[in-house]
């Protein structure tokens, strides 16, 4: 074989491996496909690096929630800034908090009362 031939078949080695992940449930998953073989591996991701979806309080009385796709990590450290109570229209008290739900160690805000509201894109 010559070098030629060498780099060719490097090429098509190559084309032959895929590589796919995805990110489920805070699990990370790749897929390697070479040659006709599949092969799955899991690694389970730090729980920093996942991510909630949060009904975040807004100081709007006709939209009190804006739901937002959150790293748990950004959960842990700053939200959960707006402690209140469930915003309450027939009582809309200013300093309405944010609907969290719960997760590892963590109690949530708001919660379980505001899943209907989460439930429904925090309207």
């Amino acid at each position: 074989m010559n070098m030629r031939e060498d780099s060719s078949v490097a090429r098509t080695s190559a084309s032959n491996r895929r590589v796919r992940s995805w990110v489920i449930g805070g699990v990370a998953l790749a897929t390697l496909t070479a040659a006709g073989a599949s092969f799955a591996i899991a690694q389970e991701q730090p729980a920093n690096d996942r991510k909630i979806t949060i009904c975040h309080a807004t100081a709007s009385q006709t939209n009190p929630y804006e739901e937002i796709n959150i790293a748990i990590a950004a959960v842990l450290a700053a939200h959960g800034d707006h402690t209140g109570p469930i915003f309450n229209p027939a009582e809309p008290v200013p300093g309405w908090g944010d609907i969290i739900p719960s997760f590892d160690n963590y109690a949530g805000l708001n919660w379980p009362a505001g899943a209907p509201i989460l439930n429904n894109g925090c309207v």
